[in-house]
């Protein structure tokens, strides 16, 4: 088996369980009922030897996670536009409606062969590893690695919390200029920046915020979670806003029955920054908006107000 990751155990007050801590520092598997499944597997050594499910991970432990058994790799054909690939690395840009990794046949992972040349690094491996996720319903770009010592790395930048995102968004309400918001998810540190880029009268709402968004941690739902705590969540966002799309009708006065101006959360990752895991080199990475996100951020452009 190809080793995808290794975590070095950090002074601990006491003991914790393997399938407890392992979810905390391995990407890859953020589950406890995935971490139980690697474990199951083998893929999960212990200072060199596989482990259980009950193993007390103590200070100084060296955990170390292993790819799982080859098995015939099903490609999806989905056509991903390539912002940059070398033989450690590349950066692909992911379309709203599909999740990143998962169980199912059709995810980003499954399709990364189909749009990637074959690694060619010494260390490469079996198939393209996307190193973070983008939720289902949100675009943008997404970072892959192609050889081990780039997935180390990359994972390594993560979570330094040296990988810069930016992401724009649009949210119901009027938003200030400027802010930070510092709100703990699931008892751990969450902290995001933002920035009003321009803001929209509604007629459902009375207000849109069109904003640059910047998290400084990363975790999941963070920045719908964070705009929800602001009472201003993002437009679309089933979850948290309690619709799924945005007609014009919404905007203005209108008799006609149009197709939605965006039929998913309105969050794109529009930029990206990290280090070269070999050349050392700064990257970075800007993505388009999509479609249906220039569709309606062209409609709040158009009956704007200005502030």
């Amino acid at each position: 088996m190809m080793l995808l990751d290794r975590h070095i155990v950090p002074d601990l007050p006491e003991p914790v369980r393997l399938s407890d801590y392992a979810c905390s520092c391995f990407p890859d598997v953020p589950s406890r009922k995935g971490i139980k499944k690697a474990i199951q597997r083998g893929q999960l050594h212990v200072n060199g030897a596989p482990e259980t499910t009950g193993y007390w991970v103590q200070t100084g432990d060296q955990l170390e996670l292993y790819e799982a058994e080859p098995r015939v790799a099903k490609v999806f054909e989905l056509p991903l536009p390539v912002i940059y690939e070398d033989d450690d690395l590349a950066v692909v840009l992911k379309p709203a409606g599909y999740k990143v990794s998962g169980n199912q046949f059709q995810t980003i992972h499954n399709a990364l062969p189909f749009n990637l040349k074959p690694p060619v690094a010494g260390d490469n491996l079996a198939t393209p590893l996307p190193v973070h996720r983008l939720d289902k319903p949100t675009s943008g770009l997404l970072l892959v690695a192609k050889s081990l010592k780039a997935r180390i790395d990359l994972g390594e930048q993560l979570k330094q919390q040296s990988v810069k995102k930016r992401y724009q968004a649009v949210v119901i309400g009027q938003m200030p200029e400027a802010g930070f918001i510092d709100e703990p998810l699931e008892g751990k540190p969450a902290r995001t920046r933002y920035h009003l880029l321009d803001t929209c009268p509604s007629l459902k709402n009375e207000t849109l915020s069109w904003l640059d968004l910047w998290p400084e941690t990363g975790r999941t739902h963070q920045l719908r979670v964070h705009m929800l705590h602001l009472k201003c969540p993002i437009i679309a966002d089933k979850l948290y806003a309690g619709h799924d799309h945005v007609s014009l009708k919404d905007l203005v006065e209108t008799e006609t029955n149009e197709e939605p101006l965006i039929a998913r959360q309105a969050l794109h990752a529009f930029r990206l920054e990290l280090r070269h895991p070999v050349t050392d080199a700064i990257m970075q990475f800007e993505a388009p908006l999509p479609d249906d996100f220039q569709r309606a951020l062209d409609a709040i452009r158009t009956h704007r107000t200005v502030h």
